[in-house]
């Protein structure tokens, strides 16, 4: 049967960057790597910066390697952050996020307060330093 072939296979290279409007940022590391099986894509990353200037609004984590599906039910696909080092408040820190139809940018979230009980329904809005970490993982449907 032709719905049993594995004929959409691929693996490669993407560069993630972090995003604010009026923001400039210079990374002293960034990648990530991907593997997409038939509409499916597994990508992971990293993000260190070394300086940051400007900037207001949402930050987000952008440059995903494929365009999610616009599916309705594919938004808010879920993405893993780590917060690796320095310059996030405890109150600002990633600690998850999720993937809207359409957008390759992961829209980053974090709790209410320093309470590690608390929701992950708080956008970002400050690095609090110029030198942050992130590592990702996410998983979604692609177009």
């Amino acid at each position: 049967m032709t719905s049993e072939l594995l004929d959409d296979y691929e693996e490669g290279d993407f560069t993630p960057a972090f995003t604010q409007s009026g923001a400039t940022i210079g990374y002293s590391s960034r990648g990530g790597i991907y593997t997409k099986i038939g509409n499916m894509v597994y990508a992971s990353g990293r993000l260190f910066t070394s300086s940051i200037s400007g900037g207001s609004g949402v930050i987000k984590l952008d440059g995903l390697p494929f365009t999610p599906a616009n599916t309705g039910i594919s938004a808010h696909a879920s993405v893993y952050l780590c917060s690796t080092f320095g310059g996030w408040s405890s109150t600002n820190c990633p600690k998850g996020g999720f993937i809207n139809d359409n957008d390759t940018a992961i829209d980053m979230r974090t709790a209410d307060s320093s309470d590690a009980r608390d929701q992950t329904d708080t956008t970002i809005t400050t690095f609090s330093d110029a030198t942050v970490g992130l590592i990702f993982t996410a998983t979604y449907r692609a177009a």
